[in-house]
């Protein structure tokens, strides 16, 4: 009788390795342009109240509960449904089709971050000149084949590696586009609209709605990414210090984006309510104009593609965990499967702003699968994870690999969040995408 291979131990990150990819997943093209687009759409100032609200209430308690479940279970999201129970186990899949069809569209939005990257050296031109050619093609292939490369060299030596290097970049380049964006003329005008809310707008129930959607998906919880990295974490970890650490780092640097974006569009008369198209009309508008724009323009796109390029490895490896869980494969193997599937899905939407133009019913196909899976499937999808790990898992076992190792021990009552109130706040989330 042949006997089985001895399974091969789960890498596990560093400490601070774990913590720079943990940010750098959370931390991407939702904090630096969605934050301020929507925060310009919505009252400013006014915005970050029922934002802030959100994040502590509804963001921060399903950290947890990501982070626990992948510490606890010690597997990937495909796994972890089997593990929980019959009734779960076909969750899995589902969650790794959405993981999939979310990965192939966001990675031609990273396409053409990285496209305005190189254009901040060689001229900005047009988004509608850029989308009319070959080159979204072109930077989409390039991303593809950046991540094929990082993912397939593990967790140690691929994502900790890029995290190290990328999230303190991160930061520098935030500080240097803060200072800049402060020293502009009229730049405090940006400030105060970002800072001083305007309370009669709060009575405004959409405002809500897009705050707390907006807290809750720019972390990225809901959707078993945190889970899986998790279940690369040491076995001392100290989940509410972590989550806690998490959350206001994508607060702060959301933040910050606000405070960088608001000064750049008030310097120069343009309006912060510009919406999705800030960041590629608007703000190149803005880099061509100021003194050393092209410098300034370069470090911004970079910073953006940095942040996109880590939050679609986190989505990436989401699959390539749960393959290599599931099917004993090499992760080399695993990595060919996710990121070949995503390139062959992904090219509808890549097409749609080329100079092939695909749509669907008069529409780019990509808006379609943004709005099908951006706007109305997401909140389910974070709506099914809460309700089942939260109800499946006892709550018992929750609290206490929660304060497992840790001094900041959590309530016990704060299942009761979880299982409650969060997914409420969900479904009137969902329900409002679709009347919108």
């Amino acid at each position: 009788m042949v006997k089985p291979l001895p399974k091969k131990p789960r890498e596990e990150w560093s400490k601070i390795g774990f913590i720079f990819a943990v940010i750098a997943s959370a931390v991407g093209i939702g904090n630096i342009w969605r934050f301020p687009y929507l925060a310009g759409k919505n009252g400013g100032g006014a915005f970050l109240i029922p934002y802030l609200i959100a994040v502590v209430l509804v963001a921060f308690p399903v950290v947890l509960l990501e982070f626990a479940a992948g510490w606890e279970f010690k597997t990937s999201i495909l796994h972890f449904f089997k593990k929980l129970g019959a009734r779960t186990k076909f969750l899995g899949w589902f969650f790794m089709f959405i993981l999939l069809a979310i990965l192939s569209y966001y990675v031609v939005i990273v396409g053409w971050i990285f496209a305005y990257f190189v254009f901040s050296f060689t001229g900005y031109g047009t988004f509608s000149s850029f989308s009319s050619s070959l080159l979204p093609i072109v930077f989409f292939l390039a991303c593809i084949a950046i991540l094929f490369v990082v993912d397939s060299l593990g967790i140690k030596k691929g994502i900790e590696k890029l995290c190290n290097y990328t999230m303190p970049l991160v930061f520098i380049f935030l500080v240097i586009l803060l200072v800049r964006a402060l020293t502009l003329p009229n730049a405090m005008a940006g400030v105060k609209f970002f800072l001083t809310p305007n309370f009669s707008v709060l009575t405004d129930p959409k405002i809500w709605i897009f705050a707390f959607s907006q807290a809750f998906f720019s972390i990225g919880v809901g959707f078993g990414l945190l889970l899986t990295y998790a279940s690369y974490a040491n076995r001392k970890l100290d989940i509410p210090l972590t989550a806690i650490t998490i959350t206001i780092s994508d607060t702060l640097i959301a933040i910050i984006a606000g405070l960088i974006i608001f000064p750049l569009v008030f310097s120069l008369g343009i309006s912060p309510a510009q919406g999705p198209e800030l960041a590629f009309v608007a703000l190149p508008k803005v880099f061509s104009l100021i003194p050393f724009g092209q410098v300034f323009g370069a470090i911004f796109f970079l910073l953006l593609f940095l942040t996109g390029l880590t939050s679609a490895i986190s989505i990436g490896e989401g699959c390539v965990s749960s393959l290599i869980d599931e099917y004993g494969m090499n992760r080399r193997k695993a990595t060919g499967i996710v990121y070949g599937i995503a390139l062959a899905v992904g090219i509808p939407s890549v097409l749609s702003y080329s100079s092939v133009g695909f749509s669907v019913l008069g529409k780019p196909f990509l808006d379609g699968i943004d709005y099908v899976i951006g706007s109305l499937t997401l909140p389910i999808v974070a709506l099914i994870f809460t309700i089942t790990v939260s109800w499946f898992w006892s709550s018992k076992k929750f609290i206490n690999a929660v304060n497992k190792h840790t001094r900041l021990n959590m309530p016990h009552w704060i299942i009761y969040l979880i299982r409650y109130f969060i997914p409420l706040v969900l479904f009137v989330v969902f329900i409002a995408g679709i009347v919108t």
